[in-house]
């Protein structure tokens, strides 16, 4: 006969990842933002981040739990502590502060790597003096006084921004030609 807590376990990660997914495919189409020829927004990815705040809140309460139930796991309490944590951070980026909106004259966005509602900033397309990728992977537009605006592969449709900036940045992205 198979030990029971090891498929109550099995039985419990099944359904976690069952309601992870449930939530992501249900948010899925929640995540995509308007993008037009000149006009568009974008934020983080609503489904994804919900996705992984929902793991950040399980580990967090198996380690509590481990910690409050099984004698000598001590080391427990600080994981779980650190993942609601990172829950946190992670469940920050569905505020608003983090959506990017951008136009014919130029892009808005958060001016932070984590910013609060008064970090926000607005660039006019021909302010903008680089655009590139940062050392953490984030794509980003820099003003001519260092501000930058970030984003990345989690942000819903951000290859329009992308798409955006190589349009109306045309010199920041020289073409064959120019190169050799």
């Amino acid at each position: 006969m198979p030990d029971p807590l090891p498929l109550h376990s099995l039985g419990i990660g099944l359904a976690a990842a069952l309601a992870v997914y449930a939530v992501q495919r249900f948010l899925r189409l929640h995540g995509a933002r308007t993008a037009g020829a000149d006009t568009g927004e974008i934020a983080p990815n609503a489904g994804l981040i919900l996705a992984v705040c929902t793991i950040g809140l399980g580990i967090a309460a198996a380690a509590i739990w481990a910690t409050l139930t099984v004698p000598g796991s001590f080391p427990a309490l600080p994981v779980g502590t650190g993942a609601l944590v990172l829950t946190a951070a992670s469940g920050w980026s569905l505020h608003s502060v983090w959506v990017i909106r951008w136009t014919a004259e130029g892009v808005e966005g958060p001016s932070a790597a984590l910013p609060g509602p008064g970090n926000r900033t607005w660039m006019a397309w021909d302010s903008i003096t680089a655009a590139g990728r940062d050392m953490a992977g984030n794509f980003y537009v820099q003003h001519w006084d260092g501000t930058r605006i970030r984003w990345n592969v989690a942000y819903g449709g951000y290859g329009h921004l992308v798409q955006a900036v190589e349009r109306n940045c045309p010199h920041l992205f020289p073409g064959p030609a120019a190169v050799a």
